[in-house]
């Protein structure tokens, strides 16, 4: 779907700022806050994984360990998801700036 030729085995690998501070010392003495998801500061994995997974969900929704995100997703309220895509967006248009 994403990097697998179309055949997802377990899960695509895309992560927000949280596990990614988990996993990893990346987020040490980083810029940006992991806590939180638009604005100045934002972590741009937070948003970015969202809109990544909202992009693809006719597909990757029906695979049940990725499915469990869309529940998360649809429980946060419209306009939070909104702030959050148009966040994704903004670092999407920077990227394509460089």
């Amino acid at each position: 779907m994403i990097a697998d030729g179309g055949m997802i085995a377990t899960k695509p690998y895309v992560a927000s700022a949280n596990y990614i501070k988990k996993m990893s010392d990346y987020c040490t003495g980083c810029h940006y806050n992991p806590t939180v998801k638009y604005g100045e500061r934002a972590c741009p994995f937070n948003s970015v994984d969202w809109e990544l997974h909202t992009r693809h969900r006719r597909k990757s929704g029906r695979n049940p360990p990725i499915g469990m995100v869309y529940c998360t997703w649809d429980r946060i309220a419209e306009g939070e998801r909104n702030r959050i895509l148009r966040q994704a967006r903004v670092y999407k248009e920077k990227l394509e700036e460089l």
